[in-house]
């Protein structure tokens, strides 16, 4: 085991996961009962963030905090970008402390006291869902209250508002803090609808479901029709495609409640390009861990799929602005393909056919090596492969064309290799060694020209090799 700081932490989360399942549960109530002490709060956050990937798991059943419940009306949009930034409908949890010490300084002391004495004092098993939301109905008015009436004051002047971003530490923060307010201020329609919407991902959306949004709709345009931005964001977050929130606006409004959905059209758009812009900045993390061009281009592959069911969906909303925010993020998007996908690997792929128009066949000698040829073969084969899986989606961001050539360059070149290798093969020939390159090129025309060429040349080669 390393003795690094990594190494250690590491093997930390290891040993968390070999933990029994009940030991395990035992250990997250102790340790969120310790964090009630002020002095071991800090010590017991560090360790409860090595357990959160197991915890998304099992989802034991966990002491309620103030902060946590603060969360719970927008626990299905909290996530973790991989760096600095915020997707509209979306609240990174970066930004929940921030937000939270705003709350602090800024909401009443005694009363936020009593609330954290008379959570602290509700033993577990009383913390029911129903006796959560008899306490959250309170709790989050009053959060909401006070940090509405701080967002008021910040957006009274420039400065202001500048003070407040910088306190906060950034613009994604305080745009954060808005979304969280909103959020809690209908706390109550959209705690129904997370309790009466299906678990996420939905594939499809059940008639159940369609209740539960229209009621949630319902409700919260009571308070205003701004706050239908809640239950749209809720509903991304659920659906296993966002780009499907079309289809079930139009069963909303086949139902006979269009009037409770007057503003969602272009909010959605809004969330769904900004969040795909947002996840198409994580292929920069994805480039630099996939441990190949071909997985690479799969996971490029996820993301032109995305786009264009959302490029669909928002055509659908008649959302000029929306449409050219998709039309640059495809730009991006084939820029980063380009780049990584296509690009990336032109130079290595130059070197190779270099090499395998090289070989001489002159006799098979089996002095080569033969470990080399089959990673440089492995290499074709893998580059090949990467670019296929590009073929299929690179018309959709404009790089049809530049795979296309990539393709054909490989093709001329392998069929030159096929033809020199035709041109040497011969009964006389080391049978073993010459089945081996014969069979290593039929396979790399196969995956190039079809399997109808690769037979082709396999056929050729077996006969001159039998004198026919």
């Amino acid at each position: 085991m390393s003795d690094s700081p990594a190494g250690g932490l590491d093997a930390l989360q290891e040993h968390l996961f070999r933990i029994p399942e009940q030991e395990f549960n035992a250990l997250v109530q102790e340790l969120e009962q310790r964090r009630l002490n002020e002095a071991r709060a800090n010590k017991i956050a560090l360790i409860m963030r090595f357990l959160r990937p197991r915890l998304a798991i099992l989802k034991p059943r966990r002491r309620m905090t103030l902060l946590r419940m603060m969360c719970t009306p927008f626990e299905d949009i909290l996530y973790n970008p991989g760096s600095p930034r915020k997707a509209i409908g979306k609240i990174p949890r970066n930004a929940l402390k921030s937000v939270w010490d705003l709350l602090v300084e800024n909401a009443d002391a005694n009363r936020l006291r009593q609330f954290e004495e008379q959570l602290a004092a509700m033993p577990m098993e009383e913390q029911t869902k129903d006796a959560m939301l008899e306490f959250g109905r309170e709790f989050w008015q009053f959060c909401a209250y006070a940090l509405r009436g701080v967002i008021v004051v910040a957006e009274g002047s420039t400065r202001l508002r500048r003070e407040l971003i910088d306190k906060m530490g950034d613009d994604n923060h305080f745009a954060s803090l808005k979304e969280v307010v909103s959020m809690l201020e209908v706390a109550e329609p959209i705690m129904t609808l997370r309790d009466n919407l299906s678990q996420g991902p939905i594939d499809v959306v059940s008639n159940r479901d369609l209740d539960a949004i229209i009621s949630a709709f319902t409700a919260v345009n009571a308070q205003g029709p701004n706050y239908q931005e809640c239950v749209i964001y809720v509903i991304l977050a659920r659906l296993a495609d966002m780009a499907s929130i079309t289809d079930v606006f139009q069963r909303i409004d086949d139902a006979g409640a269009g009037s409770v959905i007057t503003h969602v059209s272009d909010t959605a758009a809004q969330a769904m390009v900004s969040q795909i812009e947002d996840q198409i900045k994580d292929m920069d993390d994805d480039i630099e861990v996939a441990p190949d061009r071909e997985t690479l281009a799969r996971q490029a592959g996820d993301y032109v799929g995305t786009l264009a069911g959302a490029a669909k969906a928002i055509g659908q909303t008649g959302s000029r602005q929306q449409s050219r925010r998709v039309g640059q993020v495809r730009g991006e998007l084939a820029d980063k393909v380009r780049l990584n996908v296509l690009q990336e690997g032109d130079e290595a792929t130059a070197a190779l056919l270099t090499t395998l128009l090289a070989a001489s066949f002159s006799d098979f000698d089996d002095d080569d090596d033969p470990a080399a040829e089959q990673e440089m073969l492995e290499k074709m084969q893998d580059r090949i492969v990467s670019l296929r899986v590009a073929e299929r989606y690179a018309d959709d961001i404009g790089l049809g064309g530049e795979v296309e050539q990539r393709l054909a360059d490989i093709e001329t070149g392998l069929s030159k290799r096929a033809d020199k290798l035709l041109g040497t093969l011969n009964i006389g020939s080391n049978r073993s060694k010459a089945e081996a390159d014969l069979n290593s090129t039929v396979r790399l025309l196969e995956l190039i020209a079809g399997p109808e060429s690769a037979d082709e040349l396999r056929l050729k080669g077996l006969r001159l090799l039998d004198g026919e």
